[in-house]
């Protein structure tokens, strides 16, 4: 069990880590990461990037369709790309930011490019505290099972960690009483 909550735990720390690096690098850089995609439909191209942009303490997810005509034997480029610029606010870099809807620096954009198009930009403050809210809780939890699991294997008493070895009935720190288990090398035989 302990294992699985320290996993967990390490699962949430890294985002926390992640997000609160990235915010204050968004400061500095803005980062422009995309992902082209192209699909031939009888000779139209109909293109669709994803994108994630960063740019001073938020960042944007956005979707934007379109379409070309190519020759044949001419595909369009598709692919990751990663850029960086110096740092921009998003109004910047997307045309009609202001005119979104949202509240607390959370926007949803809507054909703000051409129709189809999506974005959500959301500030950083928001995944690092959600990551901070779920680690806290669970580093906590996992400490307290590691140190139970510890206290059970070496003969100590479960709430407040007293040698336990030579009593019997009660814990003569705490007063908790004694949970006595037979080893299984120890029980007796049946007959």
């Amino acid at each position: 069990m302990k294992f699985v909550l320290y996993t967990v735990a390490i699962l949430l720390i890294v985002p926390l880590i992640l997000s609160g690096l990235l915010y204050i690098r968004s400061y500095r850089i803005s980062d422009y990461l995309t992902l082209d995609t192209a699909r031939n439909d009888s000779g139209k191209w109909n293109h669709l990037q994803r994108g994630l942009y960063t740019g001073r303490g938020r960042f944007i997810y956005y979707i934007r369709p379109w379409a070309t005509y190519r020759e044949a034997g001419h595909p369009p480029k598709t692919g990751w790309n990663l850029a960086h610029y110096a740092p921009t606010d998003p109004d910047t870099a997307f045309p009609n930011y202001s005119t979104g809807h949202g509240r607390f620096g959370f926007w949803i954009l809507k054909d703000y490019w051409i129709d189809g198009s999506r974005a959500v930009v959301i500030p950083f403050w928001a995944p690092t505290i959600l990551s901070l809210v779920l680690a806290i809780p669970t580093l906590i939890l996992a400490r307290r099972t590691a140190v139970k699991a510890y206290r059970k294997e070496h003969g100590l008493c479960r709430s407040c960690g007293y040698d336990l070895r030579e009593t019997t009935e009660r814990c003569p720190e705490c007063g908790r009483e004694m949970i006595k288990t037979i080893p299984t090398s120890e029980a007796p035989a049946p007959h």
